[in-house]
């Protein structure tokens, strides 16, 4: 009677697991069913929207601060006005606008549902090297933004001249100078202090050939020997510091920096020596002759 009892028992569990299969194989059925509905219903929206003429482009809208026209960006974006906004390419738009070494920043982006909104910022300039009689104009970080051929080209003329970079490159668009050059480095380091000081705009020379002799010329009055760049921001704060709340808009001065304490004294004398000193190579150029004769007599002596 017990066995009989035990026997019903397992078919029982056998008949429920039965059912319970049967019911999973059919939610299993439905669920891929409403998936695959859903799919199809919005292939259709997507295959709808990408042929309805309700979501052709009719306007775009191009807000440039640089000097390009907006021809010359929708022709760089390769956006054109009767594209389906869902199949423009927005972020590719955005990769081949910022290829121009002019443009800064791009930004485009659909307005639904049919207009294109481009949003330029432009690469400003703030240096300048000469390489190859070429003088190439760079941003904060090195990217080569402009070439000029001249140095009476206007676009020079609030451009901090720099001097001391092996430039490796001429090609706008590229880095001027290798990602491993150290002096490089300090330049766009040195930038950015002045930059964040509010002295950038009033610089108008950086000599960096040397790490522990750098020099930087001011409004074309305060002349800079900072040393080495070790306290390169220490030293800048400083000298802006002096130089807002000691010295007059008009005054000179040299500011010789390569110790622990500021020296300041005048710019008068100091191009009273850069004149001499021009004068003697000047006259060592023309007679290089005389130049020998004075190794001979010191060598004699």
């Amino acid at each position: 009677m017990e066995k009989r009892t035990n026997d019903e028992y397992s078919e029982q569990l056998e008949r429920n697991k039965r059912i319970m299969m049967k019911k999973r194989k059919k939610m299993r059925a439905k669920r891929r069913f409403i998936v695959f509905m859903f799919l199809l219903i919005c292939a259709g929206i997507i295959i709808t929207a990408l042929k309805a003429p309700f979501f052709n482009i009719s306007q775009i809208v191009c807000s440039s601060e640089t000097n390009l026209t907006e021809e010359q960006i929708l022709k760089t974006a390769g956006i054109n006005t009767g594209q389906n906004i869902f199949s423009t390419g927005v972020r590719k738009a955005e990769e081949k606008l910022t290829e121009n070494p002019e443009i800064a920043e791009a930004a485009v982006r659909r307005v639904f549902p049919n207009k294109i909104k481009i949003e330029i910022k432009e690469a400003v300039p703030v240096a300048y090297v000469v390489f190859d009689s070429e003088y190439l104009m760079i941003d904060g970080g090195g990217k080569i933004i402009k070439l000029a051929e001249s140095a009476e080209d206007e676009r020079l003329k609030n451009l901090i001249h720099v001097e001391g970079i092996e430039v490796v490159s001429a090609t706008a668009g590229k880095g001027i100078a290798s990602g491993e050059d150290i002096r490089a480095k300090e330049l766009y380091k040195c930038l950015d202090i002045m930059q964040n000081l509010g002295m950038r705009e009033k610089v108008n020379y950086i000599d960096i050939a040397d790490l522990s002799d750098i020099k930087i010329d001011y409004e074309n009055r305060i002349y800079m020997l900072l040393g080495s760049y070790d306290k390169l921001e220490y030293k800048l704060k400083f000298v802006k510091k002096v130089i807002d709340e000691k010295l007059s808009e008009q005054e000179k001065a040299k500011f010789d920096f390569r110790s622990e304490k500021l020296h300041v004294g005048p710019r008068e004398v100091l191009e009273a020596a850069e004149d001499e000193e021009t004068a003697e190579n000047d006259e060592q150029k023309e007679n290089p002759q005389k130049e020998d004769e004075g190794n001979e007599e010191n060598g004699n002596e």
